[in-house]
């Protein structure tokens, strides 16, 4: 019976930039390479909640027009009462605390058990499908983000999602700490059992039988 386990860690850390920030953008994602931060950083706004009412109302956008009710409230970094691309900032990393893996091998009289598990912890990840899906852009839309998301100051919804606007006038869908989800995870990665069937005498090019049965990722858990 043998047991086995490992655990490895990634310090990971941009030291030097000769000419500052590099900014990457894919679609409604951004990402950074900055000093002091971790290589691949996911990069945008932080989301304070949604301005329920009119009167609730206490930021602009960048053109200098207010926010309306129903739009997400964006964290104000500089104080300056505008939301623009000063607010962003480093909102994930994909690279986790530690990970590794552990498992087992069970050996008896030809029956071999043997099962393997995978591991992550702090790693974040980016939904950018569920992103796109609430944005309500095209028809893909799932019933239950249509009807509990912000319609009214009398129909406000769950508070999870803004109003529905052609084209995100007020930039909602815009990368921010909202799809970044806890990529941490355990997952079952295989399962195997196998037989080895006793033969009396080899035969010819025959020197041996196995007989076996293999699973792989059956099942993860993860937030």
């Amino acid at each position: 019976w043998n047991i086995y386990a490992n655990l490895s860690t990634l310090k990971n850390e941009i030291k030097k930039l000769n000419n500052g920030d590099i900014i990457h953008d894919y679609g409604k994602f951004s990402g950074i390479v900055r000093k002091g931060e971790k290589l691949g950083s996911f990069y945008g706004y932080k989301i304070e909640g949604i301005f329920k009412t009119t009167a609730d109302v206490n930021l602009k956008r960048t053109d200098g027009t207010p926010y309306q009710a129903g739009d997400y409230k964006m964290q104000d970094l500089n104080g300056d009462g505008y939301i623009d691309k000063t607010d962003k900032q480093v909102i994930g990393s994909p690279i986790p605390d530690f990970y590794g893996g552990f498992g087992t091998n069970l050996n008896y009289k030809g029956l071999e058990l043997s099962i393997h598990f995978a591991y992550s912890y702090g790693n974040d990840v980016y939904n950018l499908f569920k992103q796109q899906l609430s944005s309500m852009s095209d028809l893909s839309v799932p019933v239950a983000a249509a009807k509990d998301r912000w319609i009214s100051e009398q129909h406000p919804g769950n508070g999870n999602l803004p109003r529905a606007a052609y084209n995100d006038p007020s930039g909602n869908f815009n990368c921010s700490d909202k799809w970044v989800e806890d990529g941490s995870y355990l997952k079952m990665k295989t399962l195997s059992l196998s037989y080895n069937i006793p033969l009396k005498k080899r035969s010819g090019f025959l020197k041996g039988l196995k007989l076996f049965a293999n699973c792989n990722n059956l099942f993860t858990v993860t937030g």
